[in-house]
């Protein structure tokens, strides 16, 4: 491939990303569904704007590198604290739920257990990007189902990162004996101790000495270095690079220039997340959707109800919720998102997730994405409704009982 068609293609990537977005924020729905939608027209399913979009997936997978990296920079220190309890029962009982439940059904519908994992952990993430603006927009993100929808999203957030980690443990699949396991095991986390140890000792050092140089353009270079650098450093050492940014995040917290990096890194995510959203669509198979459409009805299905259902219950039964609450903040958080794209990637790779299926959730997911605004406009019109018909169903009489002597 010639330096010009790489080029090109860049161009015609970002040409594809702008348009996208301006659409879709003319049209007051996310910039995300804009970037997929564009993206899929232009792809080799549709118009054929970019025959291979498989050359740009590199570039678009820096999106998620910038991702993982701040979403490890932030939530550590600013969220945590605040939504721990909240996050880790309702959103550990989501995630659990949601995962033990689809795994079990995709078992007997015929995937392998490990498939059927993946499976599972593909329905149980939701959107951040998106779920946080569309909370913003409607100036619910510190309402009580605000709140309760955040604080699962820390979770599922934190969560990836056992799942990416899991990947390579479980395409070992049955070949793999107690001992290899184990020893896989011990590799792992060997690895993330190196790298936790690296990042954590060295850059802060690093990020003081540059800080006292008082030299703008050195400082954003080391910034742009030190999440491509951590995400190498932990691909080397047989992570994944999204495993390596978080962790460099989560590393950089403890340094006073913390803020300082985060404003310089999250601009530039922002172009690199959206490039990889448009590259994501370029995927899309119209043709899959065609034929295999009873079962994207099915993932839908199951991915709206289950988890409105889960995190309502959650919400209602162990936190103390009101019911309209928690099913706002569930119907709030019935998608798939970004970190779904993630790991069905990266399953994909592993053999994890075969074509049909990578179409199916891929289409789905897509699917639900754009589905989300017309819920959450609609949410408050569903609560009320499943708030009367509850509030009916308890306050009905009952039957008096009459016995005869």
């Amino acid at each position: 491939m010639s330096e010009s068609t790489l080029l090109f293609e860049l161009i015609l990537l970002l040409a594809l990303t702008a348009a996208g977005l301006a659409l879709f924020e003319r049209l007051r729905l996310p910039a995300i569904a804009g970037f997929l939608v564009v993206g899929a027209l232009a792809g080799p399913g549709v118009l054929g704007l970019v025959p291979d979009p498989d050359r740009v997936r590199v570039l678009a997978e820096i999106g998620v590198i910038f991702l993982l990296f701040e979403i490890g920079l932030e939530l550590p220190m600013s969220r945590l604290r605040d939504l721990g309890r909240m996050g880790l029962i309702a959103g550990g009982t989501q995630v659990a739920v949601t995962v033990v439940a689809v795994a079990v059904g995709a078992y007997f519908m015929g995937l392998s257990p490990a498939s059927a994992l993946v499976m599972g952990g593909l329905v149980s993430m939701s959107s951040t990007a998106l779920v946080i603006r569309l909370l913003s927009d409607e100036a619910q993100i510190d309402a009580p189902q605000g709140r309760l929808a955040v604080s699962v999203l820390v979770f599922q957030d934190l969560a990836i990162v056992p799942f990416l980690l899991a990947i390579p443990f479980l395409a070992g699949g049955e070949e793999a004996s107690g001992q290899g396991l184990a020893l896989s095991v011990i590799r792992m986390l060997a690895a993330l101790a190196l790298v936790l140890f690296i990042v954590r000792v060295g850059v802060p050092r690093v990020l003081n000495f540059v800080a006292q140089a008082r030299s703008p353009d050195l400082f954003s270079l080391l910034a742009l270095l030190f999440v491509l650098g951590s995400a190498f450093l932990a691909e080397e050492l047989g992570l994944t690079l999204a495993v390596g940014a978080f962790l460099a995040g989560v590393a950089a917290t403890s340094s006073p220039y913390a803020q300082q990096l985060f404003s310089e890194v999250v601009p530039l995510r922002g172009v690199v997340l959206g490039l990889f959203f448009t590259a994501i669509g370029m995927l899309f198979e119209p043709r899959a959707l065609i034929d295999h459409a009873p079962l994207v009805l099915l993932y839908l299905v199951i991915t709206v109800v289950l988890k409105t259902g889960v995190i309502a219950a959650a919400s209602t039964l162990l936190l103390g919720h009101s019911f309209r609450v928690a099913l706002l903040a569930g119907l709030a958080l019935s998608q798939t998102g970004e970190f779904t794209f993630v790991l069905a990637e990266a399953a994909a790779q592993a053999g994890l997730l075969g074509e049909p299926y990578y179409q199916i959730v891929l289409s789905g997911s897509i699917i639900s994405l754009l589905a989300s605004p017309f819920i959450m406009r609609a949410a408050p019109r569903i609560a009320d409704a499943a708030a009367r018909l509850s509030l009916i169903h308890i306050s009905e009489p009952t039957r008096p009982l009459y016995i005869s002597y």
